[in-house]
């Protein structure tokens, strides 16, 4: 656990296997315990379907402790990781149990985290309004309970809230008040987290001197670290192409698809091919052109496919912003 604390995972994860398997016979507390480290390391690591079966197990099994705590906590573990695998319906679905326990239990701030990562799911679905509603309540909660932790959380949210529907003012606001958390939390996870949030804020206002410097920094201190390593190709490579240096921006992007697809990640994949196509249409290359429309049009599908859930499926399907574009 001190290897955990300390952020050293992949120090911690042959250390964690290796008990696992010698308790992995017991069925005890202990091999619970350490289904749910190797659960949070798999996450880490990018490795989300790793994680997401371990915690899967967990739900079929008697709890660590009596008692509904451990259960919320399970479900909140595993709506997280399959709203990063973009299974918006499974993700809403154990995100809503989970906030009912909380409730249920007398664990608001609880409840409140819960519901702040609901309301990101709408987001990433495009169901706004419900998206708002969740999000601003959750940050009206933190700023009335000085909740720092969760204050930046749903800063951060809202900051990608009000870039998506060009509130740049609004947007910015937000960043700042999720710099100042970022500062006083001293968490270098939520610091790289936060580092993507101000990247895309300055691609989108089109400052690309900014995203440009900040993006090189950002690679720098995300190494190692999946999520963040997928992320930073895909909008270094952004970057890059806004700025019309193409020969960098096309292996930057090649290198986001080919780990969107290795990570298993729908999502980050669309959203790379999309902008290869973009590229090969900057270029000139109408052979490249036709042949990433086509990939697209295919991540398209597996993402849909991926959502879980007919509703949200449409009501992705439907929305403007995942029109083809070209």
């Amino acid at each position: 656990r001190r290897l955990l604390q300390s952020e050293k995972y992949v120090d911690a994860l042959p250390e964690v296997i290796s008990l696992y398997r010698l308790y992995r016979d017991l069925d005890g507390t202990a091999y619970k315990q350490l289904k749910l480290y190797l659960s949070e390391i798999y996450a880490f690591l990018g490795k989300w379907y790793l994680s997401r079966s371990h915690l899967a197990q967990l739900l079929e099994m008697p709890l660590l402790v009596s008692g509904h705590g451990n259960r919320m906590q399970l479900l909140f573990n595993l709506g997280i990781v399959e709203k990063e695998l973009a299974r918006y319906g499974p993700a809403m679905q154990y995100l809503s149990e989970a906030g009912e326990l909380a409730r249920n239990i007398g664990q608001e701030g609880e409840y409140q985290r819960i519901m702040a990562h609901l309301g990101h799911a709408h987001m990433l679905v495009r169901g706004f309004v419900k998206a708002g509603e969740l999000l601003n309540s959750a940050h009206r909660w933190a700023k009335e309970q000085h909740d720092e932790e969760l204050l930046l959380q749903t800063s951060l949210f809202l900051a990608s809230y009000e870039m998506q529907h060009t509130r740049l003012d609004s947007a910015m606001n937000y960043l700042s008040k999720g710099k100042s958390f970022v500062n006083l939390l001293d968490h270098s996870l939520e610091k790289l987290n936060y580092i993507y949030y101000l990247v895309s804020f300055h691609l989108e206002a089109n400052d690309l001197d900014k995203a440009g410097d900040i993006v090189g920094f950002w690679e720098e201190q995300c190494r190692g670290i999946a999520k963040f390593e997928n992320l930073a190709l895909w909008l270094s490579g952004k970057v890059a192409m806004k700025k019309s240096k193409l020969e960098l921006a096309e292996p930057k992007l090649n290198e986001a698809f080919e780990r969107a697809q290795r990570y298993k990640l729908p999502h980050l994949e669309f959203l790379v091919v999309r902008d290869l196509a973009a590229l090969a249409k900057e270029q000139g290359n109408a052979e490249n052109l036709s042949t990433y429309i086509k990939m697209a049009h295919l991540a398209f599908e597996k993402l849909l496919d991926a959502v879980g859930d007919p509703i949200l499926r449409q009501q992705l399907e439907e929305s403007r912003e995942y029109d083809m574009l070209f």
